[in-house]
């Protein structure tokens, strides 16, 4: 997944690009942009930089163009002749190159920014609310998951000085259950109609019907993907690359023993490591969600997927059954 910029984004929003594209030229021993993508395409129209096992860089030329693709910051950019010929002017001074990093603001600064200032607040005219939970347990059994912890974030309340995200602990699940089910609005997650909602259904007294209740008002972000694109893409892989923020910790089951330990010996420090990246997991989730309702396309292996809010109300919402392969899949 990439985010498209047009040459004059890239002078308008913070991100590695510049930095990281001028590492490589630099690295391979050129002072200046021009020679570097000359040289580049001479044998070949396309060609990828590595480091390590994986790309870091793509050069693709277009015509009297190029197409330039940061893989570490999953931007591609396409500029014509007259675009390359100025970008090469200006990172010829470094002063400018500073000034432009050091004053614009990161795609995640400006969407969380603008939604503590009121945008984004509803979906359809209702507010939503955002959750991820914690759990323990074997997750192809999911109606002996223990819930152990959960953060919230509801989009209508006052977020003005920060974004206010609560934390639900174990004991508070069948008051927390409730208020998701009387909640008038949207309930949103990421692969939450498959996993949060009904592991939390399950740690309360409800049945199935409840958890039908709380699928038909959620918006799960992985199924809108999903749907979208024909593609499984975890959480963290879409954060990253739309927003640039990533997990605290390298998966779930690494949560999960950390909230064993907990459990055994009443390590706080381990028990403060889960709350953080759950906390992070739904500051992940909302910002995935800020993007899509900013912007109306995404961009995977070069194909250009565009929707709009009915879109993705109805296909991150379709309750139909499906085959989910939860046991194998880690958001």
């Amino acid at each position: 997944m990439y985010k498209k910029f047009t040459y004059e984004q890239l002078f308008e929003v913070k991100t590695g690009f510049i930095k990281n594209l001028q590492n490589l030229y630099l690295k391979n021993k050129y002072n200046y942009l021009k020679e570097f993508l000359k040289d580049s395409t001479k044998y070949g129209d396309c060609v990828y930089f590595f480091e390590g096992n994986g790309p870091v860089f793509k050069i693709e030329k277009n015509g009297e163009g190029y197409i330039l693709c940061d893989e570490k910051e999953k931007i591609q950019i396409s500029m014509d002749k007259d675009e390359i010929n100025n970008f090469h002017s200006q990172l010829k001074s470094q002063k400018k190159v500073n000034k432009l990093i050091k004053e614009n603001k990161t795609i995640s600064q400006t969407l969380f920014e603008e939604f503590k200032q009121g945008k984004y607040k509803t979906i359809k005219d209702k507010p939503y609310l955002v959750y991820d939970i914690e759990t323990i347990g074997n997750i192809n059994d999911l109606k002996n998951m223990k819930f152990m912890i959960a953060y919230t974030v509801i989009s209508n309340q006052d977020h003005l000085k920060s974004v206010k995200y609560r934390l639900v602990d174990r004991k508070s699940i069948t008051k927390f259950v409730d208020f998701m089910l009387s909640f008038d609005g949207w309930i949103v997650g990421y692969n939450s109609i498959y996993f949060d909602n009904p592991v939390s259904i399950y740690n309360t007294d409800y049945g199935d019907e409840k958890i039908n209740d709380l699928n038909e008002k959620s918006i799960d972000l992985f199924l809108f993907i999903r749907r979208l694109t024909g593609k499984r893409i975890g959480l963290n892989a879409v954060s990253k690359s739309l927003l640039s923020i990533g997990k605290t910790l390298e998966s779930g089951l690494e949560g999960e023993q950390y909230l064993k330990e907990y459990i055994k010996s009443g390590d706080q420090n381990a028990y403060n490591k889960v709350k953080l990246y759950c906390k992070n997991d739904v500051k992940m989730t909302l910002g995935v969600l800020l993007y899509f309702l900013k912007h109306n396309k995404i961009f995977i292996d070069n194909k250009e997927f565009n929707y709009d809010i009915n879109d993705l109300i109805n296909l991150s919402n379709n309750t139909k059954k499906e085959e989910t392969n939860n046991g194998f899949f880690d958001i």
